[in-house]
């Protein structure tokens, strides 16, 4: 006799979306994540990777984080980082 309805909410993500056409730009390419280096850090990671021509998947990459890092206290801290280096993509 009765039927059971469920209502779901819409799933939605809080995540900001990238804007689009930034991936690349010239032979740079552009990534962006929510992933810190550091634990105990929520923010945004935007990494920038140049290919050597010379050494097949290898690139230079900076990646530049800016977030805040969760502490014992409760209080959030602002962070930022620039981190220069070189990964291998085998």
């Amino acid at each position: 006799m009765g039927k059971e309805y469920f209502i779901t909410a819409p799933a939605f993500s809080l995540q900001p979306e990238p804007p689009a056409g930034l991936n690349r730009f010239g032979a740079v390419t552009f990534e962006q994540s929510n992933r810190s280096f550091m634990p105990l850090e929520t923010g945004r990671t935007v990494t920038a990777a140049y290919p050597v021509k010379g050494v097949p998947g290898m690139d230079l990459t900076v990646s530049m984080f800016a977030g805040h890092r969760e502490t014992n206290t409760g209080s959030d801290v602002g962070t930022a980082a620039v981190i220069a280096g070189m990964r291998f993509k085998w």
